[in-house]
């Protein structure tokens, strides 16, 4: 994400009706899209705040493992016209993300941290130390207690189901089905970087690669014995890839950025074999930067993304302050309807049948959305990732 992207995070874009409950800065939205049709789904926004931190930070990804616990990588941004990635440390909230803590030996500069968690219990941290080397630490009490396993993990997880992780190092798929003791490797043809990771189940997985004019999907139906390879070509100057997101082993969405200006979304209905161009476009190409993509249901979609106002360009003047929108189909993106947002959604897990979102505004950079929907929609809620 370039510095002109960074600088333009902020909320308060247009007045709404908040209710303040009395614990914690917690409010509600409920209206209507510019076509005044029903929405079904309610938007809460709970907003936190971090009293012992040394930083300022905004949530840039967060991992629930439960309603009330969350791990999440805060980010502070560099100054307009600053160079690198900023920095980047472990939050951690325990009551649905009113307040959160720091763990400051994760602390970055130029590179992040990863958080994995397989369950409330067991997850595992990564972290740099300043001569470069990288440290790994595992809980398994829901980080009440934490162990260095750097020597005995030679990778950093990336799934997980019980014992058996899965993780990707060199352009090999590592597999572990005794908790890490023992690692059973497989090639996957033609990987060299990646830029996600996603599986559905134990069997059923993708790597996707984005390179300038085409991006790389790598599926697997076996836990990674073999993997099929499929290439679609995209519009000119793509430089990464904003969101990947499968519903089911079929169908799937995601999201390219590019340094011409805009973003695009793409969809499979296959499991990945063949990706079609979402054909509305007026949420697509310059000036719009879709960041998120999520479906509740076969009919029930999300995107998030910010917008240049008219008459600017945020890639180019890094004083621009974006507009934040929710676009939403209730028919399985057939039509999308658009809301405005008071603050910037980064990125979104689908959560017991709801979003569960990071977010940051004006006044906090350590806001959770939570989108709801209506009893008859959440009926169809399926789970995907």
């Amino acid at each position: 994400m370039n510095n002109a992207i960074r600088t333009t995070f902020a909320g308060g874009r247009r007045a709404r009706r908040f209710l303040l409950l009395a614990t914690g800065l917690i409010f509600s939205f409920s209206g209507q899209p510019a076509s005044n049709a029903p929405v079904p789904f309610a938007l809460t926004w709970t907003e936190g705040k971090c009293p012992s931190c040394r930083t300022p930070w905004d949530l840039d990804s967060v991992q629930f493992t439960s309603r009330q616990d969350a791990w999440a990588i805060g980010a502070s941004w560099p100054p307009p016209g600053g160079q690198g990635l900023g920095e980047r440390i472990v939050l951690r909230t325990g009551d649905g993300g009113q307040t959160w803590t720091e763990m400051r030996q994760t602390e970055q500069i130029n590179t992040s941290p990863g958080v994995f968690f397989l369950d409330a219990a067991n997850g595992w941290i990564t972290y740099a130390q300043p001569l470069g080397e990288r440290t790994v630490i595992q809980t398994h009490d829901g980080g009440r207690t934490w162990r260095d396993v750097s020597l005995t993990s030679p990778v950093f997880p990336v799934f997980g189901s019980d014992r058996r992780w899965y993780a990707i190092r060199q352009g090999k798929f590592l597999k572990t089905l005794d908790g890490g003791r023992t690692w059973q490797e497989s090639r996957v043809p033609h990987l060299g970087s990646y830029d996600a990771v996603k599986f559905l189940s134990p069997d059923i997985g993708w790597i996707v690669s984005l390179a300038n004019a085409s991006f790389t999907v790598f599926r697997t139906n076996d836990g990674g014995l073999v993997w099929n390879e499929s290439r679609t070509e995209v519009p000119k100057d793509a430089t990464h890839l904003g969101d990947v997101f499968f519903l089911d082993q079929h169908r799937g969405w995601l999201i390219t950025w590019h340094s011409s200006g805009g973003s695009y979304l793409f969809a499979t209905r296959d499991g990945g074999r063949n990706w079609a161009p979402e054909p509305d476009r007026s949420f697509q190409g310059a000036h719009r930067w879709a960041n998120c993509v999520r479906f509740l249901s076969d009919r029930l979609g999300f995107i998030f993304e910010d917008e240049d106002p008219p008459g600017r360009d945020s890639q180019w003047d890094e004083t621009v302050v974006r507009l934040s929108n929710l676009l939403y189909t209730s028919d399985g993106g057939s039509h999308w309807h658009k809301l405005a947002l008071p603050n910037h959604v980064s990125g979104c897990q689908v959560f017991d049948g709801d979003l569960l979102c990071t977010a940051s505004g004006k006044s906090s950079g350590l806001i959770v959305l939570t989108v709801h929907p209506e009893r008859g929609e959440r009926n169809a809620v399926t789970v995907g990732m």
